[in-house]
């Protein structure tokens, strides 16, 4: 907690706790039509394939940002939330199937995009990912996709692991990036190092294994970024491509992942390179007792809106 020597305990309730924690001002009481940067949370996960809870995820990170993250970022040296308004919305996903989810996304995403504010969209689960770049295709133009995930997400539909026939489709978490590669948006992955036999071959087949960074990464933060053909890109995180030590609280977690530093390095070197147009942050799946992954992925957002502002 911030205030030195306060020892919550768990039996206190989430009102109780925000009680005695101090608020910040990171998020904004305001409408997001008056916001510099939008966080629009996805509560979604119909496709999950493993652990649940990233419906959760959203409001978890935004409890984070405000009571638990310092106003003062140390690595940028400024108040982000002095110089930067934001502000949250939410959209109702869950009772929707998975292609309707992600047409909403993209509806909502557009819209904030419209507003010239910046979009940061909190899954749920990483197909909400989808209604986000779509958006950001139709307003940007041309736009990279850079991905930080332990998997490829390049499966054409979830038959080869889903046991019920009527849950396939083409809009499942693992399908992702290749739904992404439909729209017409060239991709850059990294941290990868899970895949499916079908993805190989699809990799191999498509020729773009050039742009998939493998875990241990050998390339250059330099090497990497040089790969996104366009100046505007939109970067999707799966908190996942972080090594479990990191973010543990998701639910396909890979050993052998990105560290903290080094993945920060490249995230600066690509807000500096490049013209980030919007990010995502996916996959988080709150475990009670344990609040590592929504902090730091809670840090993670707030340093990227220093970065892009």
């Amino acid at each position: 907690m911030k205030e030195k020597g306060i020892v919550l305990p768990e039996s206190l309730g989430d009102n109780a706790r925000k009680k005695i924690m101090k608020k910040s001002d990171i998020i904004k009481k305001i409408k997001f039509q008056e916001a510099d940067a939008v966080l629009l949370g996805a509560p979604y996960e119909k496709t999950v394939s493993d652990g649940e809870g990233a419906s959760r995820r959203p409001k978890a990170i935004c409890d984070m940002l405000k009571y638990q993250v310092e106003e003062w970022d140390s690595i940028l040296k400024k108040h982000t939330c002095r110089e930067v308004d934001i502000a949250e919305k939410t959209i109702k996903l869950q009772n929707l199937e998975p292609g309707k989810m992600v047409k909403a996304v993209t509806k909502e995403a557009l819209a904030v995009m419209k507003q010239n504010k910046f979009l940061i969209t909190l899954g749920g689960e990483h197909t909400v990912s989808l209604g986000s770049v779509a958006a950001a295709k139709i307003f940007f133009g041309k736009t990279t996709v850079f991905q930080i995930d332990a998997h490829a997400d390049l499966r054409d539909d979830n038959h080869d692991y889903e046991n019920n026939s009527k849950k396939v489709t083409k809009f499942s978490h693992s399908c992702i990036m290749r739904r992404v590669r439909e729209l017409g948006c060239s991709i850059v992955q990294t941290g990868i190092r899970s895949m499916s036999p079908i993805e190989h071959d699809y990799i191999i087949r498509e020729g773009i294994e050039k742009n998939i960074f493998y875990t241990p990464v050998k390339a250059s933060r330099k090497e990497i970024i040089s790969r996104c053909p366009t100046k505007k890109v939109y970067l999707t995180i799966d908190v996942d491509g972080f090594d479990p030590s990191v973010m543990p609280a998701t639910g396909t977690p890979e050993p052998g992942g990105l560290s903290w530093n080094w993945t920060l390095g490249l995230l600066r070197e690509l807000f500096s390179k490049r013209e980030v147009v919007g990010f995502d942050i996916v996959e988080v799946a709150p475990r009670r007792g344990d609040s590592r992954t929504e902090f730091a992925a809670a840090k993670l957002l707030y340093h990227l809106i220093g970065l892009k502002f």
